[in-house]
């Protein structure tokens, strides 16, 4: 790259990978570098794509998301000049996992792979421990954000009890239609609850009281059920697909239509299928 002054000391003061180099490690580093303009909207990399190389931005900004089809796509950061970004590339050349996109005009600075096997042990060093300190930082902050995940995740989860229990008391039951997926449900009283049709994906019932409910066309793919009375429950048309049941009864229940594809339910106990209404005679 063609290396100014301006470069060298920006490098420097406002880069924190830099920080721990020498002037003569930084400068025998960047002779081996390659500056690259993107265009506002260009593509830098994509998500899958082999990586081989680091980005440093020099000037402008650079968008990092991911794809969620029908051409729309997450934004999970901005980054702003003095930002590493792509580091990867550099460690295990592995497909990238999401895509950077200039956000402006921008201007990067480049160190591919091959650059560690021809700068000095030093240099090398110092690049392979400061990505680990980089990794180390990184981590640190997706645990805070999981930790606050949970955190918020639990408290949605009282929320929806609170809700369910105040339906109940209100003689109200009739939710058809909820959207509940990865909800958990221990402990709540649904006797008599009325959630047909409803979006219960991943969600989790353990002591729920579930005597009477209607779960008819329900979707439960992948939840959880232990220690639940089923007693009178309609499950008719409902999606049990890799759900599992632990330590469940099932007294007089309608599964009519019903699908269990993947669902296991050998730590369960007795089932009782409610019995066909007869219809001889009807008019």
């Amino acid at each position: 790259m063609q290396l100014t002054k301006e470069i060298f000391v920006k490098l420097q003061e406002s880069v924190e990978f830099f920080r721990s180099f020498t002037n003569g490690e930084l400068l025998n580093l960047l002779k081996l570098a390659q500056t690259e303009s993107f265009k506002d909207e260009e593509v830098v990399f994509r998500e899958g794509t082999r990586g081989d190389k680091m980005y440093i931005i020099l000037s402008g900004k650079v968008r990092i998301s991911r794809p969620l089809g029908g051409g729309k796509e997450e934004t999970l950061v901005v980054l702003e000049s003095g930002a590493c970004f792509g580091e990867m590339g550099i460690i295990d050349q592995s497909p990238r996992s999401a895509r950077a996109t200039a956000t402006g005009s921008a201007v990067l600075m480049s160190i591919g792979a091959p650059v560690l096997g021809q700068a000095n042990s030093g240099v090398a060093f110092k690049l392979y421990r400061n990505f680990s300190v980089m990794l180390a930082g990184r981590l640190r902050d997706s645990n805070a954000k999981v930790q606050d995940i949970a955190e918020k995740d639990r408290n949605s989860s009282q929320k929806i009890k609170d809700m369910l229990k105040k339906k109940m008391e209100g003689k109200d039951a009739n939710m058809q239609g909820a959207d509940l997926n990865y909800a958990d449900l221990s402990g709540t009283y649904m006797n008599n609850a009325n959630l047909a049709k409803s979006n219960l994906v991943r969600t989790t019932f353990k002591d729920t009281k579930l005597k009477g409910a209607n779960f008819s066309n329900a979707k439960f793919a992948a939840s959880q059920f232990a220690n639940v009375e089923f007693e009178e429950t309609n499950f008719a048309g409902g999606d049990f697909s890799g759900a599992v049941f632990k330590n469940c009864n099932f007294g007089n229940c309608d599964f009519k239509a019903a699908q269990f594809q993947g669902a296991d339910l050998s730590a369960s106990m007795k089932v009782e299928v409610a019995p066909k209404k007869d219809t001889k005679g009807a008019g």
